[in-house]
């Protein structure tokens, strides 16, 4: 059963906002763990390309990152979540 928030944008503006927030945060990548047929309409790509990796198995097109206005090629990686994260 579909939530009776779906379809009305939340969500993309949500990932929009935090996308804005992050490049004057001067962060360099955004990192996602989500569903591939929503991401990607962001600028988000398979995280492989861009030579990063996910701390535990899933399939490649579901862990994906987009570069920020900071991002420099040479960062690459397997991602480390902080603790609080990575117990859930």
């Amino acid at each position: 059963m579909r939530s009776q928030f779906q379809k009305q944008g939340i969500g993309s503006a949500l990932v929009r906002e935090g996308l804005t927030r992050a490049n004057v945060m001067e962060e360099s990548i955004a990192i996602v763990l989500g569903h591939p047929q929503f991401y990607p309409r962001f600028g988000f790509e398979p995280s492989i390309g861009y030579g990063i990796e996910s701390p535990f198995p899933v399939p490649e097109d579901y862990f994906m990152v987009k570069p920020l206005n900071s991002y420099q090629d040479t960062q690459r990686g397997k991602v480390i979540y902080p603790p609080a994260i990575a117990g859930v």
